[in-house]
C-alpha cells in the first residue's frame, strides 16, 4: 500500500493543469442551501484561486457539501485538493468531508440517472488520474477507525479497481 506521501505526490502529478469548470467550490456550497443567483454570486467572488492547488484548507472545510453539487469538469478540478487534505488530515478530523470525499467517488448503483452523472464525472478523468484515485480509496479502505472503508471499498470494486492493481 503506498504511504499518504507518495499517494499525495501522484495526485499532485496527475491533476497538475487541470482547468477549473463552470462552478466554484463555495457556489456549489451555496446551492446545496440556496438557488438564489445572487448568493451564487457573492459565493463565487470568495474563489479567486488559479489553480486547485491554491484551494485553502480553510475553504475546503467551509465547503464540506459542495463535492456533491459541482458540474463534472469542476468536481475534477476540485476532487485533488479534497483529497490531499483528506490524506494529511484523516488521522485527527472529524470532519464529514473525510466521508464526503469518498462518497463522491462510488458509483451509484441503486439509481440508474445517479449512476450515469457519476460516469460522466469519472469519464473526464484519465488513465493516470484514476490510477490516483483508486490508490487513495485503498488507503482510506485500509483506516476503519477514521473514515467509511466499507464504502471506499465498494468505490473500489463497483469501478475503480481496473485502474490499479491493488
Amino acid at each position: 500500500m503506498d504511504a499518504p506521501v507518495e499517494i499525495i505526490q501522484s495526485i499532485e502529478s496527475a491533476f497538475a493543469g487541470v482547468p477549473r469548470g463552470e462552478l466554484t467550490l463555495h457556489q456549489a456550497e451555496v446551492i446545496d442551501s440556496d438557488s438564489n443567483e445572487e448568493a451564487q454570486q457573492k459565493a463565487r467572488s470568495l474563489d479567486q484561486e488559479l489553480s486547485w492547488d491554491q484551494v485553502p484548507d480553510e475553504a475546503l472545510e467551509d465547503c464540506t457539501a459542495a463535492l456533491c453539487h459541482l458540474d463534472p469538469q469542476s468536481w475534477k478540478y476540485y476532487l485533488p485538493a479534497y483529497m490531499i487534505w483528506a490524506l494529511r488530515n484523516y488521522q485527527h478530523s472529524d470532519s464529514i468531508m473525510l466521508d464526503f470525499t469518498i462518497y463522491s467517488l462510488k458509483l451509484s448503483d441503486d439509481d440508474k440517472v445517479l449512476s450515469e452523472y457519476d460516469m460522466q464525472r469519472f469519464r473526464l478523468l484519465d488513465e493516470a488520474q484514476s490510477a490516483t484515485v483508486c490508490k487513495f480509496l485503498n488507503f482510506m479502505a485500509q483506516q476503519p477507525e477514521f473514515v467509511d472503508e466499507i464504502i471506499a471499498m465498494e468505490a473500489i470494486s463497483l469501478h475503480w479497481n481496473k485502474f490499479y492493481e491493488i
